[in-house]
């Protein structure tokens, strides 16, 4: 009988070890740049862009301090459940990620297990209101082949100095990042379906700051290059 309440312990103890099958790890996105080849880190990091996938499309943002629940990584990228005003499950570069001992929600909702591979231009949506929508006849030409841009697109000026968006979820434009000039030119990538496909993804670089952003304008406020 010894011996059987032994296993038994050992046996549970072992199950209490290796934790809930659904574990991830909790982390969070640092407040300056991490340390590469080409660049000593250390800078005032703005925030992290989410993707579709490793290499893939951006779909939101992360601001420093963000939690980021990690349930898996392929090719430095780690996929999981990204807290902030994105909620939801995407890939974010791991080397901007810290560890945390912050408390927030688990297990995260919904992720299921990590998407398979795909190229680098390839969409690959982490919920509905994130799927590719038709080419728009009214922006020509549409968006990039083989993951380039399209040629820029206006901003209509009747829609008045636009504000680019890191997330854009449930129909609601979130997270401010660069008010954009009237009538500036910006690269189109795509658009979501949700509510109609009213948001698009659009790519604006800011000479003077030689920086640039990636985000979220209203669709109906582009229109072809004159």
């Amino acid at each position: 009988m010894k011996k059987v309440y032994t296993t038994a312990l050992a046996a549970g103890l072992l199950l209490l070890a290796a934790g809930p099958a659904n574990a991830g790890e909790k982390l969070k996105v640092r407040t300056t740049t991490p340390k590469t080849k080409e660049d000593k880190g250390g800078k005032p990091l703005n925030g992290v862009y989410l993707r579709s996938n490793v290499k893939s499309y951006n779909m939101g943002l992360l601001r420093p301090g963000d939690e980021f629940f990690k349930l898996g990584e392929r090719n430095g990228y780690a996929f999981g459940y990204a807290y902030g005003e994105f909620k939801g499950c995407a890939f974010v570069s791991a080397s901007y990620l810290t560890p945390t001992k912050l408390k927030f929600p688990y297990p995260p909702p919904g992720c299921g297990s990590m998407p398979g591979a795909r190229s680098a231009t390839a969409f690959e949506p982490m919920g509905a209101d994130r799927l590719l929508d038709a080419d728009p006849a009214s922006v020509t030409p549409p968006r990039g082949v083989g993951g380039k841009l399209t040629a820029p697109v206006k901003i209509d000026p009747s829609c008045g100095q636009q504000q680019i968006k890191g997330n854009f979820r449930d129909g609601t434009y979130l997270t401010d990042q660069f008010l954009l000039p009237v009538e500036a030119l910006v690269g189109y990538r795509y658009r979501t379906r949700s509510a109609g496909g009213v948001a698009a993804m659009v790519f604006f670089k800011v000479p003077s700051a030689k920086r640039s952003y990636w985000g979220f304008v209203p669709f109906r406020c582009l229109k072809p290059r004159s």
